[in-house]
């Protein structure tokens, strides 16, 4: 058997392969570098333009100066100008003050607010401490004899009573007289 790679024909092979990949990859390079210098073209050629175009700008921008300077109509237009500003001035202060007055009457909306809440506060503490009141009295009450007139009204028995029946708001009727404290 005889080895491949020592044989003349496979050395030859292998020459023109890397050959023809060398000529393959400097016709690639080739055609890189020509691109890059196109582009390198076209820059310079934009680049050119860009700069051609700010000292346009420049010249521009040095004429419109002189001209604001030496314009005949240059006062009637500052004094268009100026009063342009003046309007200007005024319309702000009017927004400002619009806006001040607007500040002021939302917070004296928000005082008056608060105030009706703490006075409904004050006045719902005043009230449940009365209605807290007659509930204890009520509580206390319960269970004390008391006499029912034909009316139906109820009146408590004077504090040392001799009676023997007495009638209690819960209904029931007690006998002989009893200290219920």
């Amino acid at each position: 058997m005889v080895i491949m790679t020592t044989s003349e024909d496979y050395r030859l092979y292998l020459e023109t392969r890397f050959d023809s990949l060398t000529t393959s990859m400097n016709g690639q390079f080739e055609e890189i570098h020509d691109r890059l210098d196109k582009i390198e073209i076209q820059t310079s050629r934009t680049n050119g333009n860009v700069t051609h175009l700010e000292k346009e700008i420049e010249e521009q921008e040095k004429e419109l100066i002189k001209h604001a300077s030496s314009c005949p109509k240059g006062k009637e237009i500052q004094d268009i100008h100026d009063a342009m500003i003046k309007e200007v001035g005024k319309e702000e202060v009017k927004i400002k003050l619009g806006t001040h007055k607007q500040v002021t009457f939302n917070n004296i909306l928000s005082i008056i607010g608060t105030l009706l809440v703490l006075i409904g506060l004050i006045i719902s503490v005043i009230t449940s401490k009365r209605a807290d009141n007659n509930l204890k009295r009520q509580i206390d009450n319960l269970g004390t004899p008391v006499i029912v007139n034909p009316r139906g009204i109820t009146n408590p028995f004077p504090a040392k009573d001799s009676l023997e029946l007495k009638f209690y708001r819960d209904g029931e009727f007690k006998d002989g007289i009893r200290d219920t404290q």
